[in-house]
């Protein structure tokens, strides 16, 4: 079987903080016709204000908000980047919560890596 053709993973998202402050954005490889299989190797959490305050905290779960599902955190929701070394086949997802921020802020997490 020939090796999977892989490609740069580059994808993000942008929501808007509620009123109190919080958000939940999902990344995956869920389309049915993209790529099924995602090596999410950085992770960069922001808003539209990074090191203003109210700064957000951030937890990014994978799959489900639970204990188990914790993948990390950062304090500064507000601008915090990391890496990683996660496999997410479709179906799988990264979620990003954040909380404490400013209501109406737009938060946005990124996804770097490769997808086959």
């Amino acid at each position: 079987m020939p090796e999977p053709v892989r490609t740069t993973l580059n994808i993000g998202t942008t929501i808007t903080l509620d009123a109190s402050g919080g958000g939940t954005a999902t990344l995956g490889p869920s389309s049915a016709t993209g790529p099924a299989n995602w090596h999410v190797t950085g992770v960069i959490v922001q808003t539209n204000r990074p090191g203003e305050a109210p700064v957000p905290r951030v937890v990014v779960y994978l799959d489900q908000q639970s204990a188990s599902g914790t993948q990390g955190l950062s304090y500064d929701g507000s601008f915090a980047q990391g890496s990683c070394d996660l496999k997410l086949s479709r179906g799988q997802n990264l979620i990003c919560v954040w909380s404490g921020g400013q209501s109406g802020d737009q938060a946005s997490l990124t996804l770097t890596g490769e997808k086959w």
